[in-house]
């Protein structure tokens, strides 16, 4: 605890109130009402599920992996990290709480307030570079009264299943306060891994008392302010660990800018975007860090709260989020831990999990695949292996750079061929689909969708996708894989697609029993819009669109506590659900795309992400499963709908025709708005600005190519096409709405 007076070297209630306006902010009306994470591939915790809202819980570290028995109590994660406060001998009531994040980083805010004046407010964050949590506490009296005695405790709430191998215990050290307290934790992970977590209170004041270590703030007066820093390190060697967070502790200031700086240099590395409405910003940026924070060391992004454990669909958002953004380095870094993870699974068959889906985020590194059978690799049922070959397909489509495509050619063509298609053009469920899980909620259809005997549309359509696309990939990297028999399987699959889902009406069919349902529940037939399909005439996407029309309306104008517009037996709908109908909106120029924004900004968490399950459209309501905290803060379902806003605003798209870039734009601003601009935004080696404003008397369009490249722009307005090169530096501008 470094313990600071007012006058000292720096106010921090000066820098606290310099960053809160740098903030998006949300009043919070009482504890659990949100979640936010932070945290930096290694070490990661969450704020706002406890009371006071400044707790942190979900700790882990010094890696993304809580191991398979889920939940915050599973012998991975630390737990939670209390704090409790007195005045003069009282546990102090908060009568109001407030949090924040500051645009574009994983810095977080939080303000606590009683009734008698007494403010504590917090800075947290994740360093850079060090497997340490960082929190600086700030206690201000704005109170008429002095406070005599204040006593801040902090303790682990999971005393039962942590081993303290030293007690606490109070040392010298070299500083202006020269005093810290001390306290290490060792955990023991499901595979007997020991993990040990050290953490600090640096000042002059510390106490200890039973298991709890604390500090002592005298003689508040009113107007006084007193700040103090914790930190949190996990790692195996508890030295290095010490040193590293008193390192911290001695300049928190020099650490804060560190951070503030990294966020910085990362978030320029992609395309920036503004609008007239900044909940729209706020939102995409959120979007944009959730996805970061939740990105391991490793390089896989999953869900960091209950989860932690690596699904393939998990980085679906993220990886269509960030190549959108031009944010490529991320996408390779995934690229890189499924690689990875195909051969550790090859060479380690007996330890490791079936298939390359739910996994572990913690396998080792390895290099070289001379010995690789690639015959022997499992990459998992259904439309798991299809999302693989997939994002390959999607990053050279953005880029124009194929060699990730013919570095894992081996792989992606073990993706295709490891998924069974029988006579009859079925392909099964893998048995964790989201949306066969709402089904399970309803005592009538529970156990009606059998994985093991029922097809899956999604499964389906994927497949359909992904063979089409190792056929464009092959033609790009002129490749001599012959893949003419998963060519005749698409089309066998594409023949009996509507026999086996579709009834004549468009209403897909339950598989297994073939019994008409009133809509798909989860509309898997919108995903061919979100996807991108190969052509404009691509028979699903004729199928998607009749979907859409079937339930446009009653999604807009659904109550907002009933989905069973969807299907009978739906107990909710799926997160990304919105992004796919928003997509589809898109293509087919429906006047639907303006309330679908007013949806997706509703239906939007307010620490800006979307939730894995919606009981209701009602935001307030929109928990997870039954309320709790891990089914919120999603990296698949808000990247999804993220992506699916940018596409709705600026209808960016990339073709490569006979081998040459050819970018299609589709701007649309709604009714109300004044601007839209993204800027940075890069097409393999070419760089463009794009900008949208509201006129007098239209809505005019400006693309400027950025790049040293010529540029060759189809604009697509209203189903016509005006097709124009974009010289370098040039500004094209045309008349998009009125």
């Amino acid at each position: 605890m470094t313990v600071h007076q007012a006058g000292g070297r720096i106010s921090w209630l000066k820098k606290w109130i310099a960053l809160a306006e740098q903030t998006a902010v949300w009043q919070l009306d009482a504890p659990k009402e949100d979640v936010f994470m932070l945290g930096n591939g290694r070490v990661s915790a969450v704020l706002g599920w406890g009371n006071p809202i400044n707790e942190l819980g979900w700790v882990l570290g010094p890696y993304y992996e809580s191991g398979h028995n889920r939940g915050e109590h599973t012998t991975s994660y630390f737990g939670t990290l209390g704090m409790a406060v007195k005045a003069d001998g009282k546990k102090t009531v908060w009568e109001t709480q407030w949090a924040g994040r500051v645009r574009g980083t994983a810095v977080f805010l939080t303000e606590v307030k009683s009734a008698s004046g007494l403010i504590w407010r917090t800075v947290d964050f994740a360093e850079w570079h060090r497997n340490t949590l960082v929190r600086i506490h700030l206690f201000s009296n704005e109170g008429e009264r002095p406070i005599g005695a204040l006593d801040v405790s902090a303790n682990w709430r999971r005393p039962d299943e942590i081993h303290r191998p030293w007690d606490p215990a109070k040392e010298q050290w070299t500083g202006p306060e020269n005093r810290y307290i001390a306290e290490q934790l060792r955990i023991f992970d499901h595979q007997g891994v020991e993990r040990t977590m050290t953490w600090v209170l640096h000042g002059e004041h510390g106490v200890i008392e039973k298991e709890c270590l604390g500090v002592s703030l005298h003689g508040l007066l009113a107007g006084d302010e007193r700040m103090f820093v914790q930190t949190i390190s996990a790692g195996s060697d508890t030295g290095i660990r010490l040193a590293e967070q008193l390192a911290s502790a001695a300049d928190p200031l020099q650490s804060l800018e560190e951070v503030l700086l990294g966020w910085k240099k990362w978030g320029s590395e992609g395309a920036a975007m503004s609008t007239s409405e900044p909940w729209l910003d706020d939102l995409l940026d959120s979007t944009k860090v959730w996805c970061k924070v939740q990105q391991s060391a490793h390089g896989v992004i999953s869900p960091m709260i209950f989860y932690s454990d690596a699904y393939i669909r998990d980085c679906c958002g993220p990886v269509r989020l960030f190549l959108r953004l031009g944010m490529k380095e991320e996408v390779t870094r995934i690229f890189d831990f499924y690689r990875n993870a195909a051969l550790f699974h090859q060479r380690f068959k007996e330890t490791y999990y079936s298939g390359l889906n739910n996994i572990r985020q913690d396998v080792d590194r390895f290099e070289g695949d001379e010995d690789v059978r690639w015959e022997q690799i499992d990459p998992g049922k259904a439309e798991i292996p299809s999302w693989l070959v997939l994002w390959h397909y999607w990053y050279w489509l953005q880029t124009g750079d194929s060699r990730y495509a013919i570095r894992d050619w081996a792989l992606l063509l073990r993706c295709l061929e490891s998924q069974t298609v029988d006579i009859n053009g079925w392909i099964r469920f893998h048995g964790d689909e989201t949306y066969a899980y709402l089904s399970s909620l309803s005592e009538e259809y529970k156990g009606f969708f059998h994985q093991e005997r029922s097809g899956s549309l999604e499964a389906t359509v994927l497949y359909v996708y992904a063979v089409e696309a190792m056929e464009e990939l092959a033609r790009s990297t002129n490749s001599e894989t012959d893949i003419g028999n998963y060519s005749a399987l698409k089309d066998q699959v594409l023949e009996n697609l509507d026999k086996n889902f579709l009834g004549d009406d468009g209403y897909q069919m339950a598989s297994a029993e073939h019994r008409p349902l009133q809509g798909a529940h989860s509309l898997v037939l919108t995903t061919s819009h979100w996807i991108e399909a190969f052509s404009a005439n691509h028979s699903l996407l004729s199928k998607g669109s009749r979907s859409f029309d079937m339930w446009k309306s009653a999604f807009v104008q659904a109550e907002t506590t009933d989905w069973h517009f969807t299907a009978p037996y739906a107990e909710g709908i799926n997160g990304h659900l919105p992004g796919y109908m928003l997509a589809a909106a898109k293509q087919n120029d429906c006047r639907e795309l303006e309330p679908l924004l007013a949806r997706l900004k509703n239906m939007a968490t307010k620490a800006g992400a979307y939730a894995e399950v919606y009981k209701s459209a009602e935001q307030s309501t929109a928990r997870g499963y039954h309320g709790l905290a891990w089914g919120r803060l999603r990296p698949w379902e808000s990247g999804v709908n993220a992506d699916a806003m940018i596409y709705a605003l600026f209808g960016i798209r990339n073709w490569y025709v006979d081998g040459l870039a050819e970018l299609e734009v589709a701007p649309y601003l709604p009714s109300g708005w004044n601007h839209a601009k993204i800027t940075g935004f890069r097409t393999g080696e070419r760089i463009l600005s794009l900008e949208i404003v509201r006129t007098a008397d239209q809505v005019i369009a400006r693309l400027t190519n950025e790049g040293e490249k010529e540029l060759s722009l189809r604009i697509y307005l209203k189903r016509t096409n005006n097709s124009r090169l974009v010289a370098p530096g040039e500004c094209t501008e045309w008349c998009c709405g009125d």
